[in-house]
Order: C-alpha cells, then structure tokens, then sequence
C-alpha cells in the first residue's frame, strides 16, 4: 500500500530521507524552507519483505 503524502507534511519524510543517507543538515530549518517550494509531494511505500 502506497501513502502520498503532500506539502507542507510531504517535506518532513524527505528531510527524514536525506538525513538517513547523507547525515544531519547543518543548518536543518533552513534545508527545511529551501525544499518547500521544489517538493509536491511524496511517496511512502513500505517494504514487504526484505532479505539479504
């Protein structure tokens, strides 16, 4: 099952995203308000399954 989720609540996961692969922004509120006007909206589709 597939969410969309739009703005301004879609920015939070993708802040959440980026974190997850490129660390802590360091200037967090700032990313935050850059990204608004680029972002849509998001997708979240979790995983069903996963191996290694």
């Amino acid at each position: 099952m597939t969410e969309v989720i739009d703005v301004p609540d879609s920015v939070g996961p993708l802040v959440e995203y980026h974190r997850t692969i490129a660390g802590e922004h360091p200037d967090r509120d700032g990313y935050r308000t850059a990204m608004l006007p680029h972002v849509l909206r998001a997708q979240e589709v979790p995983p069903r399954r996963a191996s290694p």
